[in-house]
């Protein structure tokens, strides 16, 4: 194949050459994902506490998952049971080893203390 050959997806063989003799081609396919797109996400106000599985995104191709994290260039997903606190994440979608940009994502985490409230006379 041309290295300026645009591969498709597709079945195609390789094989090797060493002196002049050529092995018997083995088949593979390949699989193109052409320019992920990022997702689609909203601020997310979460009530008292919440984990990285309390969040949602749009937009994701047929058989792609959602990576979030918390920086724009961690390396590693966090994991769905990491708790939340209030800030910026980041969420891409990957499929098959392919990722696409990430979107930012504000997250508010808001408290849910019960008021202190004192004791009182009504008089009527």
């Amino acid at each position: 194949i041309s290295s300026s050959l645009i591969v498709t997806t597709g079945t195609y063989y390789v094989s090797q050459i060493i002196n002049s003799c050529e092995s018997v081609r083995s088949q593979i396919q390949i699989a193109v994902y052409a320019g992920l797109e990022k997702p689609g996400a909203n601020t997310h106000n979460i009530c008292g506490s919440g984990t990285v599985a309390d969040l949602t995104a749009t937009g994701a191709v047929a058989g792609a998952v959602y990576n979030w994290y918390n920086s724009a260039t961690s390396t590693t997903p966090l994991a769905l049971t990491a708790a939340l606190t209030s800030g910026v994440y980041y969420v891409s979608q990957s499929i098959e080893g392919c990722e696409s940009p990430r979107r930012s994502v504000t997250v508010k985490i808001i408290n849910q203390t019960a008021p202190v409230v004192n004791a009182f006379v009504l008089c009527g």
